[in-house]
């Protein structure tokens, strides 16, 4: 059984939602649980979308390195082959 990015996060926050997901290092105070990493990741792809990004668009994140910047998008963007299925 193949599983994307997007369904393996959204199993994960169905099993362990109050679990650490992201912890910043420099910034140990800096954590995300996987239900905060999972809404922040649908954030960010109704954000694309609400930009005109369609499914199966690519897309390209130049960004300075900075808690989950970057890494937020990931999740929702290959989810099922795309955006804008949640």
């Amino acid at each position: 059984m193949k599983l994307t990015i997007g369904e393996l996060l959204d199993i994960t926050v169905d099993r362990y939602p109050q679990h650490d997901a992201l912890v910043y290092p420099p910034h140990q105070e800096l954590r995300y649980t996987y239900k905060e990493f999972q809404r922040r990741c649908n954030q960010v792809a109704k954000g694309l979308m609400a930009l005109g990004i369609e499914r199966g668009e690519h897309i390209a994140i130049m960004a300075p390195q900075s808690p989950g910047v970057g890494f937020t998008p990931i999740c929702r963007c290959q989810d099922r082959g795309g955006i804008g299925n949640h």
